[in-house]
């Protein structure tokens, strides 16, 4: 199931329940060299930062992984689902750590 979908100038993410995927559209899908859809599994997920700029027109949402691997957003929409997005994956994250502890 799909919590949220973000539009971006090059790309769509979609925040699932259990995965980020970023999807390349538009013409960044004619000229990227990489793949046109990459997956982040939210219990893999360590760290996240969001930032909306003063104009609320675009913000910028990054994360990376316990392994390294980080991904990067930008996108526009309201500052009610920007707080919503934030809630969701501040518990996803909180519960990872807790999680990752556990597994050591």
């Amino acid at each position: 199931m799909i919590f949220y979908t973000l539009q971006g100038p090059h790309h769509q993410l979609e925040i699932h329940e259990d995965k980020i995927k970023l999807i390349s559209r538009g013409i960044s899908k004619m000229f990227s060299k990489g793949p046109e859809e990459v997956t982040w599994n939210l219990n893999q997920l360590k760290q996240f930062e969001i930032s909306t700029p003063k104009t609320l027109i675009w913000g910028e949402l990054q994360w990376q992984t316990f392994d390294g691997k980080k991904g990067q957003f930008t996108f526009s929409t309201n500052t009610i689902m920007v707080k919503k997005i934030e809630t969701y994956l501040k518990k996803r994250i909180i519960k990872n750590h807790h999680l990752h502890i556990d597994a050591a």
